[in-house]
């Protein structure tokens, strides 16, 4: 029945492989992208996103190597607090970088959603018969149950994370309000990344425990999809053709539930480009009275910097200025690769509505000619 709809609903998402999109972690080895460099985009939103991350991954992983650079050829600490400055001035637009990408696959899915539904002239022109379907024209198909949530993927759960994305909230969690060089470092070596990124997958498509990067693709093909990888045989009776009816001609309903989605995207996202500012914000001459400041509620009136109290005029010391460099540096990793599923997460979305509408106008199609039958046949008797 596929070859009558004149489609082969497959896993796209399985030929991409994620091992080129893995996040580094302390040790921050390159990305290797060439992988992603050829492939064909084939009008696949999820593809599009690949294009987009590994692109982006590229001039982020080139920031990073002309700050490893600097801190290698380095004569003193100034400098290498120079290159950090530098390093997060050119990093500051991830999430505006993103926030576009983003916005720019909802135009596109909604100009070629216009498209599909625009261009069918002969079901429009026909619409009202499909009221005339009964159980006498039943049909089955090869195809899927497409299940979609504005939920999935979660928009705001980045947000949830956010209290690792202050350095100074995540010391006071670990227990430390005396702030020194070797505080911050091992509050960096205490951070687990990679189970911190499997647990925020999982978390974006409202699952609990973790996805790991491997299972990705098929778990975002999955859950678009009632949990399916593989068609099934579906049986089209009247409130199948009618469902499919509603939801090909009341595409603008489609249209809305998208733009509502990207909004609550931006909306998550702002927030934290607000926290990208404030932590990636200059102080090479902040005293330590600025920096207990800067501290949560709670913990301001009992910290300590190196041991002492604070006061006005005493600078940080190089070695903490830069263990806070390092840790912001890991923070714009994660938001880097938070904003990289989410944009995998949306164009898989995208890629199974644009499939269920293809899909619903298969349906109609034969649910049509069933109809245009069986009148024929009650003309003759």
């Amino acid at each position: 029945m596929s070859e009558l709809f004149g489609f082969n609903p497959t896993n796209t998402l399985d030929s991409v492989s994620f091992d080129v999109l893995a996040i580094d972690g302390v040790e921050d080895p390159m990305i290797d992208v060439n992988k992603l460099t050829n492939m064909e985009l084939n009008e696949s939103y999820f593809l599009t996103a690949v294009k987009y991350i590994s692109e982006s991954r590229m001039e982020y992983a080139l920031c990073k190597n002309k700050l490893y650079s600097c801190i290698a050829e380095a004569a003193n600490s100034a400098v290498i607090l120079e290159g950090f400055s530098d390093f997060f001035s050119k990093t500051r637009q991830i999430i505006e970088k993103f926030l576009k990408f983003i916005k720019s696959l909802f135009q596109r899915f909604i100009t070629n959603l216009n498209k599909l539904v625009g261009s069918e002239k002969y079901l429009t022109k026909h619409k009202k018969l499909f009221n005339d379907f009964n159980d006498n024209d039943k049909f089955k198909f090869e195809g899927f149950k497409y299940t979609f949530s504005p939920n999935i993927p979660n928009a705001s759960i980045a947000l949830n994370f956010d209290n690792l994305f202050d350095p100074f909230e995540a010391m006071s969690m670990n227990g430390s309000i005396d702030i020194s060089a070797g505080s911050v470092a091992s509050t960096i070596q205490s951070i687990n990344y990679a189970n911190d990124y499997d647990s925020f997958r999982a978390s974006v498509l409202g699952k609990d425990g973790k996805i790991y990067e491997s299972d990705f693709s098929n778990a975002l093909f999955k859950v678009f999809r009632d949990g399916a990888d593989t068609t099934d045989t579906i049986e089209a009776d009247r409130r199948i053709v009618l469902d499919a009816k509603e939801r090909f001609f009341g595409f603008s309903a489609t249209k809305t539930s998208v733009e509502n989605e990207y909004k609550r995207i931006e909306a998550s996202y702002r927030q934290l480009e607000d926290q990208i500012k404030s932590i990636t914000s200059r102080n090479g001459d902040l005293n330590t009275a600025a920096f207990i400041d800067r501290l949560p509620e709670g913990v301001k009136s009992n910290a300590t910097v190196n041991g002492k109290s604070t006061q006005q005029g005493i600078a940080m010391s190089a070695d903490l200025m830069y263990q806070i460099d390092v840790f912001v540096k890991n923070q714009l990793d994660r938001i880097k690769e938070y904003s990289d599923i989410h944009s995998l997460a949306f164009g898989a979305k995208l890629d199974a509505m644009k499939e269920a509408a293809k899909q619903d106008k298969n349906v109609l199609y034969t649910a049509l000619s069933k109809i245009q039958r069986t009148d024929a046949k009650r003309k003759e008797q």
